[in-house]
């Protein structure tokens, strides 16, 4: 699920994610399955979320 004002490129995102509002996700970043980006979190350039992990608010 991804929220409002969310701003995802060029990046890859699995299964059972959520990302909240104004969460930014940046180009080569990858988003492991059921991992969480929180309110204005944001994942920088070639950055790996692991699965199960988050970002937090801001």
């Amino acid at each position: 699920m991804v929220g409002p004002t969310s701003y995802l490129t060029g990046c890859r995102v699995e299964d059972e994610v959520f990302l909240a509002t104004g969460s930014r996700v940046f180009n080569g970043a990858w988003i492991g399955t059921r991992s969480e980006g929180r309110i204005n979190g944001i994942v920088h350039l070639r950055t790996v979320l692991p699965a199960d992990w988050m970002v937090p608010i801001g």
